[in-house]
């Protein structure tokens, strides 16, 4: 068989292992960023260490602040120069002002500079303030109690639509539709229209006329008649209670209306001359019409006789005697 004449060519020798191929460029990089990853992780735990370490030195655990008013815990942890940053709430149960917790929570851990958050109560939640003008006073006070509102000062006024004993309106200041629970709530109640004079009437006035000035004057005006020498049948003669006299709303005033002079009775003129029996059936508010007979003559009857009682202005015939 034929040999290779030189068995060392190429720098190898008989027999040795061939050399190991080259590392591939895929496992170099792998290893690389494996190394790289180690490196910060343990640069992180190192840098997380270190702060841990400075920062404990300062900071403090955060206490229980619930109950006490904003100043006093912004005071019990003054020392900690903790920025305070307040975060103000409606809370049931509580005062405007009350401390209700903080973030973080008591038992955790601050550093000087970082952050405490307070929450504050406001106070009770608002509730709306029920509408009430129409109701009777205790109805109102029921609407406000079931709204969770208290009742405060009722004051009267008069009202001359309102009746009295109904509340005109609950007294809030302009814009409060909302409130807190509890707070008072004052009410304005009708006393009814104010008290007020009786009017005057013009002269001359009739029924309707002073029925009208009454009305709108809001009286009552009621009818009565009665005789009068002195007014015309169908004008008013006086009110009760009389003009300018204060009274309430409401109140009766009669209007008394002349039915002009009471009738009277037809007085005796027998045996006068006509002259004078004219006069004096004249001034009894008689109307002589007429004589039959000679007027020298002394009055023997009248039409309609003596003693007979007849409305004022009424008419009489005198007779005289013939001979």
């Amino acid at each position: 068989t034929a040999t290779d004449p030189d068995p060392t060519r190429f720098g190898e020798t008989a027999g040795a292992e061939p050399p190991a191929p080259p590392e591939s460029p895929r496992r170099l990089g792998a290893w690389l960023w494996t190394l790289l990853s180690v490196l910060v992780l343990a640069g992180t735990a190192a840098g997380v260490a270190l702060w841990l370490a400075t920062r404990g030195a300062d900071a403090h655990e955060i206490p229980d602040l619930s109950g006490l008013s904003e100043a006093q815990a912004a005071a019990a942890v003054a020392d900690y120069d903790w920025t305070i940053e307040p975060v103000r709430q409606w809370a049931e149960g509580t005062v405007a002002g009350e401390v209700l917790g903080t973030d973080p929570p008591p038992g955790e851990e601050l550093a000087p500079g970082e952050t405490l958050r307070l929450f504050v109560s406001l106070g009770e939640p608002l509730v709306p303030v029920p509408n009430v003008a129409g109701l009777d006073e205790a109805a109102a006070r029921a609407e406000l109690e079931t709204a969770g509102l208290a009742v405060g000062d009722v004051v009267t006024r008069p009202d001359e639509t309102v009746p009295a004993g109904v509340v005109i309106a609950a007294d809030l200041p302009p814009g409060v539709v909302d409130l807190e629970k509890g707070t008072p709530v004052d009410l304005v109640v009708s006393s009814g229209p104010a008290p007020r004079p009786v009017p005057d009437l013009p002269e001359g006035a009739d029924l309707d006329t002073a029925s009208t000035l009454l009305t709108e004057a809001r009286f009552v005006p009621v009818e009565a008649h009665e005789y009068s020498e002195s007014v015309p049948v169908g004008e008013v003669i006086r009110l009760e209670p009389s003009s300018g006299a204060i009274e309430e709303a409401g109140t009766e005033v009669t209007v008394v209306v002349s039915d002009g002079p009471a009738p009277r009775e037809v007085p005796n003129v027998l045996g006068l001359d006509v002259d004078e029996a004219v006069a004096e059936l004249e001034a009894k508010g008689f109307v002589v019409v007429g004589v039959q007979g000679p007027l020298s003559r002394p009055v023997l009857a009248t039409d309609p006789p003596a003693g007979e009682v007849h409305p004022y202005g009424t008419e009489i015939r005198i007779a005289t005697r013939l001979g």
